[in-house]
């Protein structure tokens, strides 16, 4: 429960719920004619802002900057890959009922085994169960990274439920074994909040990102003009990422301000 009401209250903070927002209010609020219209205007104009595949992609310019790195040239070399999970798909029938990874984290897993052939380091994967209710996601990526890729896991981190966890909890396994630099793995827009977590943790990170979607593929075409669901979702996207790296910022402040 302590998980979902930040996350369940969040959701009004970005989009499409805060338009949606806005416009509830704008009706509510109708006989007042000058704000109820306000608005309903403003609800309305930022719907539809928000759904240009071109206003998405240019707040994902926002978070999408850690850049990609080339690992060969990193000195000194960090010492471990820490890759963080993301979704589940909990009882795929395709699977026989089975807990699958889902597509972000497949993305996630693909690019750290990449990393690990190539430089010949250790892999933690790091992900629990967010509502309790599944099986923690580190340990199907552990699965799957044997399974799948011929690759043992070193280090399972399956207890936590947010990005903050993910820090605190992976910096728990490493500090005793005197590891403190990482390559981190995760998806370009979630780097900025994830590097903030590890590093606040005590670990020292060097980005590793993987699938920048700020970049239109080929010339931007009049789609990249036009309302879509695509638009809605890299908007939803960047919104949550700035909002979130906000929070710990400002949690991270107060507990310093008050311990």
């Amino acid at each position: 429960m302590d998980v979902l009401i930040p996350k369940v209250l969040g959701l009004f903070l970005v989009p499409p719920a805060l338009p949606l927002v806005f416009l509830l209010f704008g009706l509510l609020l109708g006989r007042r004619r000058w704000l109820g219209g306000l608005l309903l205007v403003l609800g309305t104009g930022l719907l539809i802002a928000f759904s240009l595949p071109v206003v998405g992609r240019a707040l994902l310019g926002t978070v999408e900057h850690a850049g990609v790195v080339d690992p060969a040239t990193v000195t000194p070399r960090p010492q471990v890959i820490v890759v963080l999970g993301g979704s589940l798909h909990v009882n795929a029938r395709e699977y026989g009922g089975e807990d699958v990874l889902g597509g972000a984290v497949l993305e996630r897993l693909h690019y750290a085994v990449r990393l690990a052939k190539q430089l010949r380091l250790p892999v933690m994967v790091s992900g629990g169960a967010v509502f309790g209710n599944d099986t923690p996601e580190a340990r199907v990526m552990a699965a799957s990274l044997q399974r799948d890729f011929g690759l043992v896991a070193n280090w399972v981190e399956d207890r936590s439920r947010t990005t903050w966890e993910n820090a605190r909890f992976s910096n728990e396994l490493l500090e005793p074994q005197g590891i403190r630099s990482i390559f981190l793995v995760t998806h370009a827009w979630h780097m900025p909040r994830a590097r903030y977590a590890f590093e606040t943790a005590g670990l020292q990170v060097t980005p590793a990102p993987t699938r920048f979607i700020e970049q239109a593929e080929g010339e931007p075409t009049v789609l990249e003009y036009l309302p879509s669901i695509d638009g809605l979702v890299m908007s939803h996207i960047a919104a949550r990422e700035y909002l979130g790296l906000r929070w710990y910022q400002l949690a991270d402040l107060m507990w310093h301000q008050f311990r």
